[in-house]
């Protein structure tokens, strides 16, 4: 028997026994997640320093702000989250209970990855402890000193409900053997396809988070200072591996060239004359990764930047203009500090060239016209959509996270994460009474029968609206009495008098 399938035999052995079930368990679960990230923050930072080159405010502000947010939520909100849901009942069940219970999955696989190693991998697992599940967490093998990190993760939480597995490919590969209740993946689309099949043999459902192209419109009739500054700092964050990032811009052409130079002198002012040497400028992954970016340039026209040392891994905040559709660097996801510009002659255009490609993980677009946002917003489709501004929608655990088409399939955050991980069981508990109601339904059917089943089945009955007006009968009982009281005291008084 395998490393791998010992572990995950053991999580469902420890899932069975019933103890991740009650809100106690999962609150204490959770606070020690919660631990853990303040604990070892140190270890934490050192880790991304040597895997991405990011600085420990970059860590605290990018990684770890995100996530103990996420764990805030969950504290204060689970027992909402686990209590049953009331339903709409019709008039056949408005006796009864109906509701939906949400109930853990099972054991669940979260595969992580490696350009933001700590958040993309136990944001999820804030979800799955959250729904009472037990997690197999699987980091990725590419951001190897971060991996190394989440092996002390089982002396904080159920060693045996939330055991780490760390490993490359093969290891990965055995993982995805072994039957699981839901697999939660972060990562390229390539390697989504490998799990979905895998995940396929047991009928397991998915949550893939992938990526994409995302496109970013910069109309005309905006202000290009203010838009290409957020725009910089979205693109060149993290150097440029975010699976977010705007991947290319579209504009006119007669704004082409103002936008370089605002580009320009945003990359100086976030990341100084000398971005190699700037504390806050990270590096590509690996070689690998570096050798791949460097192949997609090398037939466009770079505007800006482009300086490179493979040795460190470092690529130069960079801006390409005049790209055409058919350039290497529009044929996949960047993921790297490269800002290609593609001019089109207006929105209609633009939304023309992005619907005749895949759906992205998010839409950008900069425009001070409301028409031409809700014209992008209605013609496109796209896993999420920003408008005059970049990332932040991650931040707000209200919103759904997640990719349409080949971008993802699911999406979390917040009690998205809950539901994503939960089973929402349906509950209906009836009395063993009211027999002569439920005559209608056994045979010998009849038109009569027929008649009144359409009155008990197609009418709904929203009883919070039934408490609000029977609330409103007693208040108006109670005034008409109170006025009676009156009438019939002052009446009294004029008969004495």
């Amino acid at each position: 028997m395998s490393r791998e399938q010992l572990v995950v035999q053991q999580a469902r052995k420890a899932f069975l026994t019933g103890r991740s079930k009650p809100l106690d368990f999962r609150t204490q679960q959770l606070k020690n997640l919660k631990r853990f990230i303040t604990e070892r923050q140190k270890e934490i930072t050192d880790a991304l320093k040597r895997d991405l080159n990011k600085s420990e405010n970059a860590t605290l502000f990018y990684e770890l702000l995100g996530l103990e947010g996420e764990i805030n939520l969950a504290l204060s909100k689970l027992s909402e989250w686990a209590a049953p849901r009331p339903v709409t009942k019709n008039l056949l069940t408005i006796s009864d209970e109906v509701f939906i219970q949400p109930e853990p999955l099972g054991v669940v696989l979260i595969i992580g990855a490696w350009n933001y190693p700590i958040t993309v991998t136990l944001q999820p697992l804030v979800g799955a402890i959250a729904a009472g599940n037990a997690a197999v967490v699987k980091p990725s093998e590419v951001s190897v000193h971060t991996a190394k990190v989440m092996e002390l993760l089982p002396l904080y939480l159920d060693p045996e409900m939330y055991p780490v597995v760390t490993g490359g490919v093969q290891e990965t590969q055995e993982l995805l053997k072994q039957r699981f209740d839901h697999i939660f993946y972060t990562g390229s689309s390539t390697v989504g396809k490998v799990v979905m099949k895998a995940a396929a043999r047991h009928l397991t459902p998915v949550t893939l988070e992938l990526g994409g192209k995302s496109p970013c419109y910069i109309d005309k009739d905006c202000d290009l200072k203010i838009a290409c500054r957020r725009v910089t700092w979205g693109k060149y964050v993290n150097c440029g591996q975010t699976c977010i990032a705007p991947d290319y811009i579209l504009c006119e052409p007669s704004i082409q060239n103002k936008v370089v130079e605002e580009i320009k002198k945003c990359i100086k002012e976030f990341y100084t004359e000398d971005p190699k040497t700037f504390r806050d400028y990270g590096r590509i992954i690996n070689q690998r990764h570096f050798k791949r970016i460097m192949a997609l340039i090398e037939d466009s026209t770079v505007a800006v930047g482009g300086e490179n040392d493979e040795s460190q891994c470092y690529i130069a905040p960079t801006v390409l203009k005049d790209v055409i559709p058919e350039s290497k660097v529009m044929q996949e996801e960047i993921f790297g500090p490269v800002l290609p510009i593609v001019p089109v002659n207006g929105v209609n255009e633009a939304i023309q060239f992005i619907n005749e490609r895949e759906k992205p993980l998010v839409l950008y677009v900069f425009s001070s016209s409301k028409k031409v946002i809700k014209q992008i917003l209605a013609e496109t489709s796209s896993g999420g959509l920003l408008a005059n501004d970049c990332l932040v929608h991650f931040t707000i655990s209200d919103l759904p996270f997640g990719g349409v088409g080949k971008s993802g399939i699911g999406h979390y955050h917040g009690k998205y994460t809950f539901n994503q991980l939960s089973h929402l069981r349906s509950c209906l508990i009836k009395k063993l009474s009211m027999e002569r109601v439920n005559q209608m339904r056994y045979p010998p059917h009849s038109v009569e029968k027929v008649r009144w089943a359409r009155l008990l089945l197609l009418k709904q009955v929203n009883l919070g609206r039934w408490r609000q007006l029977a609330h409103a009968a007693m208040l108006a009982a109670l005034a008409a009495f109170v006025i009676q009281v009156c009438v019939s005291f002052l009446l009294q008084i004029f008969l004495q008098g």
